[in-house]
């Protein structure tokens, strides 16, 4: 078996660093608030290249820098069509949903429900939504886990706490899971769009860095264009094409459809088209995600 290297002294301080950022954003956010229009989109004052980023790096999860790598290496260019699906759900939203959800004038995404429909069905809703909400935010929140106590290697370690004992990976949960729900709750949107541009930024320029030192290891001596060729001579016939799931047409339609709707209905993303300006603002925030939505999962898988 091969030998793992793990974190050390240096990489703690940083993960430190890093909470203690996040944990400052969020009070820092919390002296922006003073009403609920603050807290829920910001008093529609955010500014829309923030608002842009925010809303992409909640796109996605953990799962594109821990599971998609397996998609991507069964599929091969499918992974392509699929994990880029989003590009063209923002397109879409540019052009027609953004102006939409900004001219809508809500405090909140829940609000829609009460003036589209009755109090009693935004209250149905609300109930109804409980467990998915817990269980989809859950999913999240382990999966993203499972890596960050693996890479610093005590995921399966034994710890005794206020007289119970936890692994690694539960502790990890559990700080994580803190840190997560302090900043939001006392920041509002201010906190959550701003704490997503600083991991967007530390997103974009690891993969600028990791994408050419990757392409120059697999070229060796000859440089990164001899590990782009390799990649594409070594790779299994039909791997730059549409095969197994990602080659049927009811499968690419349906998720080109729910991409569509998740990118351009979901709560949190009605609350970033809320939180610009104006509708203008609102379409170029889209279009920003259309752009990092294509050229993000082209560096990552």
């Amino acid at each position: 078996m091969p030998t793992f290297n793990h974190v050390n002294s240096a990489d703690y301080a940083l993960i430190a660093l890093y909470f203690g950022i996040v944990i400052f954003v969020g009070w820092y956010s919390a002296r922006k608030n003073r009403n609920t229009d603050d807290y829920f989109k910001g008093g529609g004052k955010i500014p829309w290249f923030l608002a842009g980023v925010s809303n992409w790096v909640s796109g996605f999860s953990a799962f594109m820098f821990v599971a998609a790598a397996g998609f991507t290496y069964r599929n091969g260019f499918g992974a392509v069509v699929v994990f880029t699906a989003a590009t063209w759900a923002y397109l879409v939203g540019a052009f027609y949903f953004a102006s939409r959800w900004r001219r809508a004038r809500i405090n909140s995404p829940l609000e829609f429900l009460t003036r589209r429909y009755s109090a009693s069905t935004t209250y149905f809703y609300s109930v109804t939504a409980v467990v998915p909400q817990i269980i989809g935010i859950g999913q999240g929140l382990y999966i993203l886990c499972i890596f960050v106590a693996t890479a610093l290697g005590f995921a399966h370690e034994q710890h005794a706490l206020l007289g119970l004992t936890f692994s690694g990976l539960e502790l990890t949960m559990i700080l994580i899971g803190l840190v997560m729900i302090v900043y939001t709750v006392i920041g509002g949107l201010w906190a959550a769009v701003l704490s997503d541009a600083v991991q967007g930024v530390i997103i974009l320029v690891t993969s600028l860095l990791i994408f050419p030192v990757t392409f120059r290891h697999l070229g060796g001596d000859a440089g990164i264009g001899a590990g782009l060729a390799r990649l594409w001579h070594e790779a299994p016939a039909g791997y730059f094409g549409l095969n197994g799931q990602t080659g049927q047409p009811l499968f690419l339609l349906c998720y080109a459809a729910a991409s569509m709707l998740g990118y351009n209905v979901a709560w949190w993303q009605v609350q970033r088209y809320q939180s610009v300006p104006d509708e203008r603002s609102a379409r170029k925030m889209a279009l920003l995600c259309a752009g990092l939505s294509f050229f993000g999962p082209l560096l990552w898988i």
